[in-house]
């Protein structure tokens, strides 16, 4: 019934804006200086490592502008990412990650996707993870876009490149000549945050941009019925899930040099939902660093270089509080990794090729894994020291065959010490019909080697080592996409993908010890539809509806993936009340999800097997009352749906956790 009220709501919104003219509603005329044509296809340069329209790169792309950001108060990368086709997120209150086209695996963080920063990778080497969420290491003002490149691109960027790419491009200090100021509050949850930003340009052309930020999430006390079990406890988790944030991010560049720097510290309480124990406080922190400098030289007008080097550290400390039966443990957990990563990629190009070349090497200064017992007395459960370095070579060719027709070949060869080499290639058919229609056929092959986690580390009280060993796993994908200009003002695309996932990883408890190991498990298919519209009126409103079906199956069983929804539907609307004020919506259902808890349903009395379909609606309004001031009003989750993500709590039975419910933000953002 909610579901109806909200989607009658929306309705109720956008349906009557159209009707309304032009004259009636006071327009900035440089909203109509550029088509919706040129503003979907702009140039975008994850899919092939060199700038090139969407429209003509070798994949599914979609990019969300600085705008998008602004006009639907997107806090978060993972908030973000979910207003596309094909995408999810899944949040344990701790981390957050993305599913795409119905994969997501319990306890994947971000291990399958490569998550970049203008070009930087963020997957850190040890566990291979990457958090969309609050520990995600920018402030999204600091986004000029996001371009998320959809399929297995493994032939650029190698291992887990496994469903896609997402690279977040950050602003310049010539997008904003001195000093910027916001500040935001929520309201239920309570969250409160802070952010700084000086662009500074010299007389030199040099240019510097630096950013610092903070939030601070106080915590509130959660009712968890799962865990309702007197005498024991309540069931309440008193103010568990606080957050504290600190962000700094800098980037300065001359003429031909760049060079990046970043670093975010993230404590969080937990309340306890994995093995731990309930409403004590237990405690994660975190602390993730790089510094990246760039040198490009052009050569002429058909050759260029560019090389890469950059030095990364990721360190997560996870205090937490165990019951041993005869008595209460204090547990540390700790994952310090350091890493060097150095390319050089070359390009160059006349009337017909395109080609970009390089070679890429990593190499692992430190990558442990240590447990430990504090109290009642010490006791070192495992202390792992491994090495997932590697080094890779990779070429792609873009070939004019007519001027219609573009050949795309790629291929990557990585070798790991531990797993031996690897090839994967790419290969896209692109198929310009028309002024206004663009055909792409495409294929490639992806692969995903175990992180040292799955590979190494045991402390033989929960998690115990894969005697056998385990082996990367890989993913066939193909697809066809349909781009369609139908007028300057509306514009669609379809997409129809497959994929098999050979040699997938998994965790699997051993019956016989109940203790948990990683292993190559079996194997996973999916196929699926995905479409988008976007139109744009004559009163300045802008509409986005985006529809997925998709489904994603165990290749063994046939049954359907956990942590999986089938359909999703998501709309955003954006209509501009006059010069200095605007009002937006979105709109999204995701559909019933099986949890990773199913084969509960055989021995536990009252046992669920899915987490139910939601439906949430956003509204917000923002507009700039003085010339420097802007103002921004955001009510998250309207009608205050109850929403859930599945979860895999195998120790407490716990199968999901809910969302958070209708919240309040009031942003300001000043310019100095």
């Amino acid at each position: 019934m909610l579901q109806k009220i909200s989607l009658t709501c929306l309705a109720a919104l956008l349906l009557p804006l159209p009707a309304l003219s032009l004259a009636n509603s006071p327009i900035p005329p440089e909203l109509f200086d550029r088509s919706l044509e040129e503003l979907l296809d702009t140039p975008i340069r994850s899919a092939s490592k060199y700038t090139q329209k969407s429209s003509e790169a070798p994949a599914s792309v979609s990019v969300v502008s600085a705008e998008d950001i602004k006009r639907y108060g997107y806090r978060s990368l993972s908030q973000l990412l979910a207003s596309l086709q094909g995408i999810y997120f899944i949040s344990d209150n701790t981390y957050s990650s993305v599913g795409i086209r119905g994969f997501s695996r319990p306890n994947d963080y971000g291990t399958r996707i490569a998550v970049l920063i203008d070009g930087h990778r963020l997957n850190d080497n040890s566990l291979g993870s990457v958090d969309v969420g609050t520990g995600f290491p920018l402030d999204m003002d600091t986004i000029e876009r996001v371009e998320v490149v959809r399929g297995s691109s493994s032939s650029l960027y190698g291992q887990g490149a496994f469903f896609g790419v997402i690279d977040v491009i950050t602003k310049n200090a010539t997008d904003y000549r001195g000093v910027r100021v916001s500040t935001e509050a929520d309201v239920n949850p309570d969250r409160y945050a802070g952010n700084t930003t000086v662009g500074k340009t010299f007389a030199n052309n040099g240019q510097l941009m630096l950013s610092a930020g903070i939030s601070h999430r106080p915590g509130e006390n959660v009712y968890i019925p799962e865990f309702d079990k007197p005498p024991l406890t309540d069931g309440i988790s008193h103010a568990h899930d606080d957050h504290d944030i600190k962000r700094l991010f800098a980037k300065l560049s001359y003429k031909n040099f760049r060079l990046t720097a970043s670093h975010i510290d993230r404590e969080v309480g937990l309340q306890g939902t994995v093995g731990m124990l309930f409403d004590f406080p237990n405690q994660l922190q975190e602390h993730n660093s790089y510094v990246d400098a760039s040198y490009n030289h052009e050569f002429n007008n058909s050759l260029e270089t560019n090389i890469r080097l950059s030095w990364n550290h990721y360190a997560m400390h996870m205090k937490s509080y165990f019951d041993y039966g005869n008595y209460i443990a204090i547990n540390h957990f700790e994952v310090p990794t350091e890493w060097l990563n150095a390319e050089w990629q070359w390009q160059w190009h006349n009337d017909k090729h395109r080609i970009v070349s390089g070679v890429e090497y990593q190499h692992s200064l430190s990558q442990q894994q240590r447990s430990y017992d504090e109290a009642p007395f010490y006791a070192e459960l495992a202390n792992v020291n491994s090495d997932l370095g590697y080094w890779a070579i990779y070429a792609q060719d873009e070939v004019k065959l007519t001027d219609k027709l573009t050949l795309n070949a790629g291929v990557r060869y990585d070798y790991y010490e531990a797993f031996g080499g690897t090839s994967n290639p790419r290969l896209a058919m692109i198929y310009q019909m028309n002024e206004d229609t663009t055909w792409k056929l495409l294929g490639g092959k992806a692969f995903r080697v175990p992180n040292a986690q799955e590979q190494y580390y045991a402390d033989n009280l929960f998690l115990k080592r894969n005697p056998e060993g385990v082996s990367p796993e890989t993913v066939l994908s193909y697809e066809l996409v349909l781009n369609h200009q139908f007028n300057e003002n509306l514009t669609g695309s379809a997409s129809v993908f497959s994929y098999e996932v050979n040699d997938m990883i998994d965790a699997i408890t051993d019956p016989t010890d109940f203790l948990t190991f990683y292993s190559n498990i079996g194997s996973a298919k999916a196929s699926g539809l995905e479409m988008t519209l976007d139109k744009r009126w004559q009163n300045g409103l802008e509409t986005h509806l985006n529809y997925t079906w998709q489904n994603a199956e165990n290749g063994d069983t046939g049954q359907q993936l956990t942590n999986s929804p089938q359909h999703m539907l998501k709309v955003r609307a954006s209509l501009p009340l006059s010069k200095k004020w605007r009002a937006n919506a979105q709109l999204s259902y995701i559909d019933s999800m099986k949890t990773p808890h199913a084969a509960l349903a055989a021995h536990a009395e009252n046992a669920h097997t899915d987490v139910p379909a939601y439906t949430v609606t956003d509204l917000s309004l923002i507009g700039m009352p003085l010339k420097d001031l802007e103002i921004g009003l955001h009510i998250y989750n309207l009608l205050d749906q109850y929403l859930y993500y599945p979860l895999f709590d195998e120790s407490s039975g716990l199968e999901k956790i809910q969302g958070d419910g209708r919240t309040l933000r009031l942003k300001l953002n000043y310019k100095f």
